[in-house]
């Protein structure tokens, strides 16, 4: 069973919130490194783990996430390699087979790695899911979601509230559509990479009610993660409790502490708080 499917079912009987972290590059390379914080993001209640991956003179995220940006250049320096695929990736799910593992990926670094290529190695070393939010999901012009999902992972999109207008019936036809088609999880982003403001639990809870009265209408359900511009527990809470997504994903909030050196025992104790968030407890 993909390992996403039992966060799935997991959700559907509500034993607990969606925790979900990326991984920077630059703790990959040490591997007894990348084991200890794998370690300390399992403690703190960490339910999947997200690679960032690609090469960051390429990357779109250049401009509008220097702190993830920061941790990939630091990594290259440290022995990163742009192979999409890497040997620390293959060691972290040989030691840790039951944890849910998902490759970020740009569409344009996957066509230069190759396409096909890239998602079998994905497939062969264990990956759960592959997330790419700038590709067109629905339309599915190179046949890259299909593919995805003949080699067993899911492939997540993202739906982006901040800038959809819930008044307007062609941009919700948009969501409608990407609802339709999701499988897995859903993200759904409150803010912007790189912009502090977000929407809150009341102004995301008009998207959830549309995307769970459309997975109602269909007979399914898909996990909603809240990503992107999720910075603190109270902010976790709010989007689980009062708009009634799934989960959150933290990445640049976790990535600055790293950046800081913070102690990981500080770091967990920081991640256990918006485990509790999501919980309710």
């Amino acid at each position: 069973m993909n390992r996403i499917d039992k966060l799935i079912e997991m959700r559907k009987e509500k034993k607990e919130g969606i925790l979900s972290v990326t991984m920077p590059p630059a703790c990959l390379w040490d591997f007894n490194y990348a084991y200890e914080l794998v370690d300390m993001l399992q403690r703190a209640g960490l339910n999947q783990l997200l690679f960032m991956i690609g090469d960051c003179d390429s990357m779109k995220m250049a401009e509008v996430a220097p702190v993830e940006v920061e941790l990939l250049l630091k990594g290259l320096q440290e022995g990163y390699k742009t192979d999409l695929i890497s040997e620390p990736q293959r060691r972290l799910r040989k030691k840790y087979p039951d944890l849910a593992m998902v490759n970020t990926v740009h569409i344009g670094e996957a066509l230069c790695y190759g396409i096909n290529r890239f998602v079998e190695e994905s497939a062969a070393m264990g990956i759960d899911a592959i997330d790419n939010c700038a590709y067109r999901y629905v339309e599915d012009p190179l046949g890259f979601r299909k593919n995805i999902r003949a080699h067993g992972m899911y492939h997540f999109t993202a739906i982006f509230a901040k800038i959809i207008d819930h008044t307007n019936p062609q941009l919700m036809e948009i969501v409608k559509n990407m609802v339709d088609e999701a499988e897995g999880e859903l993200f759904v982003v409150p803010g912007m990479m790189g912009v502090i403001e977000t929407l809150n639990g009341e102004e995301m809870k008009v998207y959830v009610d549309f995307i769970r009265e459309r997975q109602a209408q269909l007979g399914k359900y898909v996990p909603l993660i809240g990503i992107g511009g999720v910075r603190s527990p109270e902010q976790a809470a709010d989007l689980v409790h009062v708009a009634g997504i799934d989960g959150v994903h933290t990445s640049t909030a976790f990535m600055k502490k790293l950046i800081a050196e913070e102690p990981l025992e500080k770091i967990e104790d920081y991640l256990k708080e918006f485990k509790q968030a999501v919980n309710g407890n």
